[in-house]
């Protein structure tokens, strides 16, 4: 992966998080105010590249003007010296015929002598440069002098003695010092070509391939350049500020629409790790600052922070669909888990009360007390009962608390209320009963826990409990009506003749949450899809593995 640009989620990419308004708001005044900086620092990086670049072309301007001074310093030197060489105008030889012809001859083979021109100062071009010559001139001026009062004398010698003009060679003598003194010149000229101001020697380094151009056009070229980069990122700064501009407007406008398939700890940890994202990005950007330019951006390209682009996307149609889904399908498992609390209180409090059954007696049955029972009914934990005194006609209801446990004296005295046979149809009911109500509670957390981790194993771990919960009521239910037959066929006590016997209310009611918890199990089992594409990949996740 590459360190310099941001490191971005698949699941992010794949489908866009649209946040709730205030919130969104805030994180995009956040992350245009982060762009904003950044072209800022581009501007100021870029403002000292151009100071930088122009300080070196005024260095270059400036030694190339020491060239030219150097090379005109040059040519005046090459003159001063071939106009002292000269030989003075009052001196007059008279050589003879031998030397005249060798004159002649020599006429056609040497060059003619140069013009003499002009000097001029040379503290015109450069302070440094004419400290420098006259430290190296003296010393030549002096032996000039000396082989011109040299040549003086020889002049005057030949003129009183003119026997001895010829040289071995033929030449005579003043010619022949004259070409030493030509030769001897000739060596000491390279010196003064090969003298280099150390300025000259460090624009040389600078341009080793272009010695024979004048830097100005290269110089015209990096301005045009440096002009059109800044001209490319105040387009850019415009662009950006016309966006911010158009978010700003077009806010209110725009149709947000709340991930509703990532919960509360989902939504913690993208925040966590948009925040660990943004971090590394801000490293990232101080740590290669300097080197950071537009060169290898295209035109028209404008630096939008990677945190801010997916939530300038806007949503298409099956986006909406899909976001329209799965909040439709969490607001069903909402309603199915408050369904399943109430469900469980009907529960207990059917567990609870003496409605299961009842019965009527038209005629009256005579109790121990001598009043006339005209009904009664009763439930897992106690019997009422209706009764009426003769004399007086005044309506009683006494209550029987029936033991899940008598003991042997009270199974003795209340033969009649305690069979053993009933006693062990209560007990199975309530034990049933009692583990119905603990089911119960384990799928109301586990469906609890499915709403805030889309996992598919929660869904069905809680469809699979209430289908439990619902085979405890059934159970429930069929002991008790085991338990009326039973009295029914051998306790004639409890059904006397031409006596009616129903249903209560509580066994409505077992039978209704019967229904409803096989329903909630079905919901529960038909949203327990996989969902592993809307869930963080480096997330760890729960397997029940020790």
């Amino acid at each position: 992966m590459n360190p310099h640009q941001p490191n971005y989620l698949p699941h992010q990419q794949q489908q866009p998080i649209f946040l709730a308004p205030q919130h969104d708001q805030q994180l995009l005044q956040h992350q245009l105010s982060h762009q904003q900086q950044l072209q800022e620092q581009q501007l100021q990086q870029l403002q000292q590249q151009l100071q930088q670049q122009q300080l070196q072309q005024l260095q270059q301007q400036q030694q190339f003007q020491l060239q030219q001074q150097q090379k005109q310093l040059q040519l005046l030197v090459n003159d001063s010296e071939q106009n002292n060489i000269q030989m003075p105008a009052h001196t007059h030889v008279t050589p003879s015929p031998l030397s005249k012809s060798h004159h002649r001859h020599s006429h056609h083979r040497h060059e003619p002598p140069h013009q003499p021109q002009q000097p001029r100062h040379l503290e015109e071009f450069h302070p440094q440069t004419h400290l420098e010559l006259q430290m190296i001139q003296p010393e030549q001026q002096s032996s000039q002098q000396q082989q011109q009062q040299q040549l003086l004398q020889q002049q005057e010698h030949l003129q009183h003695h003119p026997h001895q003009s010829r040289s071995v060679r033929g030449k005579s003598p003043v010619v022949f010092k004259q070409q030493q003194i030509q030769e001897q010149q000739q060596q000491q000229q390279p010196q003064l070509h090969n003298y280099q101001h150390p300025q000259q020697n460090e624009q040389r380094n600078a341009y080793p391939d272009e010695q024979n151009e004048p830097p100005q056009q290269q110089l015209q070229h990096k301005n045009v350049e440096q002009h059109q980069q800044q001209h490319q990122l105040q387009q850019q700064q415009q662009s950006t500020q016309e966006q911010q501009q158009n978010l700003e407007s077009d806010h209110d406008k725009v149709e947000v629409i709340v991930d509703a398939s990532i919960e509360p700890e989902a939504i913690a940890g993208q925040h966590q790790l948009q925040q660990q994202q943004q971090q590394q990005h801000n490293k990232s950007i101080k740590q290669h600052a300097p080197t950071l330019t537009t060169e290898s951006l295209p035109q028209n390209q404008q630096i939008v922070s990677p945190l801010l682009q997916p939530l300038l996307r806007k949503p298409t149609k099956k986006l909406r669909r899909d976001k329209a889904h799965e909040l439709l399908r969490k607001r069903i498992l909402v309603g199915t888990l408050v369904a399943m609390m109430v469900a469980t209180i009907l529960w207990l409090v059917a567990f609870s009360i003496n409605y299961w059954a009842s019965w009527e007696f038209p005629d009256g049955v005579m109790s121990a007390n001598k009043n006339v029972i005209r009904g009664q009914h009763a439930g897992l934990w106690k019997m009422c009962r209706e009764e009426v005194v003769p004399s007086t006609n005044e309506k009683l209801s006494s209550c029987i608390f029936m033991k899940q446990f008598p003991t042997s004296d009270e199974l003795i005295r209340n033969q009649k209320l305690y069979d053993a046979t009933v006693i062990n149809y209560r007990r199975s009911c309530t034990a049933i009963g009692v583990i119905g109500v603990l089911v119960m509670v384990l799928s109301i957390i586990s469906t609890y826990y499915s709403t805030i981790e889309p996992r598919y194993i929660y869904k069905r771990l809680a469809g699979s409990l209430l289908l439990g919960s619902a085979a405890c009521i059934l159970v429930c239910v069929e002991i008790i009506q085991g338990s009326l037959e039973y009295e029914r066929k051998y306790l004639p006590h409890m059904y006397p003749p031409k006596s009616k016997h129903r249903f209560g209310f509580c066994f409505g009611v077992a039978w209704f949450l019967i229904i409803c918890f096989l329903v909630f199990s079905l919901i529960l089992f038909f949203f327990s899809r996989k969902q592993k594409d809307k869930l963080v990949d480096d997330r760890p996740v729960i397997i029940g593995r020790i």
